[in-house]
């Protein structure tokens, strides 16, 4: 892959007016190829804030896996990463994604989870994040994913009828080749577990996580009201 791989940055959005800025602005110093933020239709600014600090915005409402594969069709890079809107990067991941992707037999890889809180449930919540994706039952999407842009063509990108498309998508790259966790962590935002209660909001994520390794699709009533959950109860 070279030196420096030359990554496209594609960031699923949807009113994330207030995290975003910050996030393009500190994706941008480590100089990828591109930026590339799907908005989701959002009733914020984000649409507005990401066209000032990104290559190419556009809008698709048709749910995550949608906004993602429509990034991934329309960018020029090697390298697809896909990192959400509430997410902050560790300094340097340019160059980690770059020395992960040195090895030949390298598809794709995520970053180690963490939680902007301090509290002891966010510890155990990202420690118990971690240990997943340690033993193969993972990483989720809020891990920041990345893959080379010829398997995940290869494999069909996001399927967009999957209740977990990132669950997915690890697995069937993983049949390709090595998928590591990079030792730098991404953090996400605590908002939504503040939001909604920890508890609350772990037990609808054991409940989705039943629901897919069940086979349940997107399209089902369980899957459209994971979906409404995801997007602050709008259907998407």
């Amino acid at each position: 892959m070279g030196p420096s791989a030359k990554v496209s940055v594609i960031i699923p959005a949807l009113d994330e007016a207030r995290l975003l800025e910050r996030q393009l602005r500190d994706i941008r110093r480590e100089k990828p190829l591109e930026i590339i933020v799907i908005d989701g239709g959002s009733h914020d600014d984000s649409v507005a804030i990401a066209e000032k600090w990104s290559d190419r915005v556009d809008v698709v409402e048709g749910g995550l896996a949608a906004q993602l594969n429509r990034g991934a069709r329309i960018a020029a890079g090697d390298v697809l990463f896909f990192p959400y809107a509430d997410a902050l990067l560790s300094e340097g991941w340019h160059r980690t994604i770059s020395s992960l992707l040195e090895d030949p037999r390298v598809v794709g890889g995520a970053f180690r989870f963490g939680i902007d809180s301090d509290s002891r449930f966010s510890r155990w919540v990202a420690l118990f994040s971690n240990l997943r994706s340690s033993i193969g039952l993972g990483p989720f999407g809020d891990q920041a994913l990345f893959a080379r842009r010829v398997v995940f063509e290869q494999i069909g990108g996001y399927r967009e009828e999957r209740l977990l498309e990132d669950l997915d998508l690890v697995s069937r790259l993983r049949r390709r080749g090595k998928f590591p966790i990079a030792e730098d962590k991404v953090v996400t935002s605590a908002r939504r577990w503040q939001k909604d209660g920890a508890l609350r909001t772990l037990a609808r994520h054991s409940w989705v996580l039943a629901l897919h390794l069940a086979g349940v699709r997107s399209d089902s009533s369980s899957g459209r009201a994971w979906r409404r959950s995801r997007s602050g109860g709008r259907s998407s």
